[in-house]
């Protein structure tokens, strides 16, 4: 990988600029008309306007960012293999549903809350599952036909913890399907959780 593409904007942007610089890669950021003299835009080594202030029309229009990758020379097949991440933030309809699905039926812990946001883990982590609805409040499950996060997968760390969880969201009425090395079940916002065993 020679080049990172930033869609950020912020002290977000300008962090991740930095430790791109730092393992000698190009940094890309893209900027709306509102960032165009912000301070992660003079940082990067290249910075592509995507459109207008309002980020319907920048940030958010997917097709239009996507048009602007050229078929004869992107590479990029996906992600690397072996990636891993530490923890995910989602944004939900409801926080206190949220907690009711990924704690009561899950098994994760509340570790803090904060106005329109929860998180939560296993084993004391800060967590593994942040929830907001900072942007989201009120949401129902997501169109399947809209951008957005398809699923997500758990590493359970063995055999008899992933029977015993498969068998708490059976008895919660959860509808469980089955996946290679595992199983699936779905958030109330249609977000797929898949849970195999760690390797």
């Amino acid at each position: 990988m020679r080049s990172v593409l930033i869609a950020n904007r912020g002290e977000i942007a300008v962090r991740v600029i930095r430790g791109v610089k730092e393992m000698g890669m190009r940094a890309i950021a893209v900027y709306s008309e509102l960032d165009r003299d912000a301070i992660h835009v003079q940082m990067a080594h290249e910075a592509w306007n995507i459109g207008p202030a309002p980020a319907q029309e920048s940030y958010l229009d997917i097709d239009d960012i996507i048009r602007e990758v050229d078929p004869a020379t992107a590479t990029y097949a996906g992600a690397p293999g072996g990636l891993r991440v530490g923890h995910i933030h989602l944004r939900v309809g409801d926080t206190a549903k949220a907690e009711a699905f990924y704690c009561g039926a899950l098994g994760l812990d509340v570790t803090r809350r904060r106005t329109g946001a929860t998180f939560m883990s296993s084993g004391g982590y800060h967590h593994h599952v942040g929830a907001n609805v900072w942007h989201s409040n009120g949401a129902g499950a997501r169109s399947g036909n809209r951008a957005g996060l398809d699923w997500f997968s758990m590493e359970i760390i063995d055999q008899p913890t992933l029977d015993g969880l498969k068998n708490r969201l059976g008895a919660a009425g959860i509808a469980i399907d089955a996946v290679s090395g595992g199983f699936a079940v779905s958030d109330p916002w249609g977000t797929r959780i898949r849970f195999t065993t760690a390797p």
